[in-house]
């Protein structure tokens, strides 16, 4: 009874936010960090669509009524672990200086990237943020 309880209640957060169902984040989030792990060849509008799933992924961690499930617990752990993972093959808080109102994620750049990422960062943020990134070869 508890697992049909706690998918009654899961559904009912997804249709309320529009938010994928946690395994989809789950499965997003760990591209993006391998996208992250083996060098970013994407652009800076791209950094920020690979980025807002975390943005959902905070939507639905904010939902307290969910806690209270075992399937939740174990998609809370998971997703902390990508979290660690991903803070690991990012440079944190090398960008946007509102750590009030910016989330971690808002705040970082990837720490391998190709040389064109490298450049735009550069043109975007400056010399410093771009000298940080270690590049890597284009895929």
């Amino acid at each position: 009874m508890a697992y049909a309880e706690y998918m009654i209640e899961l559904n009912r957060v997804i249709e309320k936010h529009k938010i994928p169902y946690p395994s989809n984040l789950i499965d997003h989030w760990k591209q993006v960090y391998f996208e992250f792990k083996d060098g970013y060849n994407e652009s800076l509008y791209f950094l920020d669509q690979d980025l807002y799933v975390r943005d959902q992924i905070e939507l639905l961690l904010s939902q307290e009524e969910l806690y209270r499930f075992e399937e939740f617990q174990e998609v809370v752990r998971q997703l902390k672990y990508y979290d660690d993972e991903i803070k690991k093959v990012l440079l944190l808080d090398i960008i946007g200086n509102d750590k009030l109102s910016l989330k971690w994620w808002h705040r970082c750049l990837p720490r391998f990237a190709t040389a064109d990422f490298i450049d735009e960062v550069k043109r975007q943020y400056g010399e410093v943020a771009a000298s940080k990134i270690t590049q890597v070869a284009e895929p």
